[in-house]
């Protein structure tokens, strides 16, 4: 992954915390949180790729149980842009009404 590279979670603000276009040390921080609040990971599925010119689509899914045991089962659509063969940007298309429940507001204890 490029030094300046980034990572976007694709949303409408008020909606998924988590929206917005992210560093690669944001992207590092983000996995550090992710490791606290599921301990046993979240693994990843991948369902599908296509590459075209400097672009690869991926279709996955991943699953993982929080700290207060709620199953985390995520639907994802990433696009990867690469550059001098590393990735340059990230755009990540997820189901943000379910991460905003699991992973914010029922840790939350909302």
């Amino acid at each position: 992954m490029a030094e300046d590279a980034t990572f976007t979670v694709v949303g409408r603000a008020g909606g998924f915390e988590g929206i917005g276009e992210k560093s690669v040390q944001d992207l590092i921080e983000t996995m550090g949180w992710i490791k606290e609040v599921m301990p046993d990971g979240l693994v990843y599925s991948m369902k599908g790729m296509l590459a075209e010119g400097n672009k690869v689509a991926a279709e996955g899914e991943s699953y993982g149980v929080t700290t207060r045991g709620k199953a985390y089962r995520g639907m994802y659509h990433f696009l990867f842009e690469i550059e001098n063969g590393q990735i340059k940007a990230v755009r990540e298309y997820l189901e943000t009404m379910h991460a905003q429940q699991v992973l914010v507001d029922d840790l939350e204890g909302k």
